[in-house]
This record gives C-alpha cells, structure tokens and sequence, in this order.
C-alpha cells in the first residue's frame, strides 16, 4: 500500500464509500465540549476533483454525549447514481435518512425514526439498502423495548421501503412519500425479536444480515 493523506477529520473517519462516478462518500465524526462535558456530531463529505476536494455536505442532526465505546456509524450505500445515508442515532434520538441521486451533489431527508417508530426510545435506523432493480430504497431499523413493556415488545425492527421512481424532488420530499413496512422483529418464524444491520439487494432478491 501506498502511504499517503489526502484528507485529515478532526476526530476520525468511521466509514468510506466509493461512489460510481469515482468520487468517494466519507462519513466523520468531530468531538467538541459543551459545559465541561464531551459531545460527538458527525459529518458527511463528499468529494470531487477526483477525489481531491473534500465537500462538507451536512451533519448529524443530533448532537450525542461522546461514549468511546458507542458505534458513531452511519449507514451509507450507494448504487448507480443514488446515495442513501442513514443516521444510527442514540436511544430516544432516533435517526433520519437521506437520499440523493446525483452522486451525493445535493441530499434530501426521506425519513425520520422519530415519526415512525412504535418505541422511540428503543429504535436505532440499522443501515439503509438501495435497489436499482426496482427503484426501491430499503431502511433497516432495529433495537426492542425492554420486559417492562412488553405491549411493545419485537415492534421496532422493521424493514422500511420506499419505490423513489418518478419522485419530484424538493426540500418538502420527506412529506410526500408515504412508507411501507414488514415488521421482522414480530415474525415468530424467524425467531424472538429477530433484527438485521444491514442489506444488499441483487436482481430476484435482497440479502439481509
């Protein structure tokens, strides 16, 4: 390998994609102090140039007490011209997820957990799966309710889709589409409080994990 550094974060840098036009989709986080305590706010950049300018596209839209031990991730994929990134979020700040479909030029938010999950203070937005086969965006989310509510119980891992194709673009997008769900975490065939991180999606199929 060759040594050599072409971007330096703050803090660090937890996830890299490289987008389909050559360009790269970086995912950082900054840590910054708040009355004497520790915060953690993460970023988006994008690049161009071929990837020698790094774009600061936005940030996390919560700002989270720093934990080393805590997954500052972000779910990000991206399949032909379309970048789909979610926000992982802590407990009770439940992630939003972005869409583009220029390359990560210009983001628009599709999706707030917040607005949409049965137990927010137990749901996390997992990962996010684009399907160029179907124009489809999928949203992985995950984490259940504890024993004290069991009216809740296996409601939070859902699997989110949306079908993009033919949406007009505009700040209001988030507003116009309507979501559909498959509820995995209640599916008792597939086990007790079942959730997946991730997916994949291939011609006939998505691949789940």
């Amino acid at each position: 390998f060759e040594n050599f550094e072409i971007f330096k974060a703050q803090s660090g840098g937890h996830q890299l994609v490289e987008l389909e036009n050559g360009e790269l989709c970086l995912a950082t986080h900054e840590v910054e102090t708040i009355d004497g305590k520790s915060y953690i706010r993460c970023f988006i950049y994008v690049t161009s140039n071929n990837k020698t300018i790094f774009n600061k596209k936005f940030a996390c839209t919560q700002i989270s007490q720093y934990n080393p031990a805590s997954p500052w991730s972000w779910g990000i994929q991206s399949r032909g011209s379309v970048v789909a990134i979610g926000e992982y979020g802590q407990h009770g700040q439940c992630g939003k997820v972005w869409y583009s479909r220029d390359y990560g030029e210009t983001f628009y938010e599709v999706f707030d957990l917040r607005d949409n999950a049965p137990d927010v203070p137990h749901a996390h937005v997992h990962g996010v799966c684009v399907d160029p086969y179907f124009d489809r965006l999928y949203i992985i989310n995950g984490d259940g309710s504890p024993v004290s509510s069991p009216d809740l119980l296996n409601k939070n891992p859902r699997i989110w889709y949306w079908d993009y194709s033919g949406e007009v673009l505009s700040t209001n997008l988030k507003n116009t589409i309507t979501w559909k769900y498959v509820n995995v975490g209640e599916d008792v065939s597939l086990g007790s409080n079942l959730q997946f991180a991730c997916g994949y999606a291939l011609k006939d199929c998505i691949l789940l994990s």
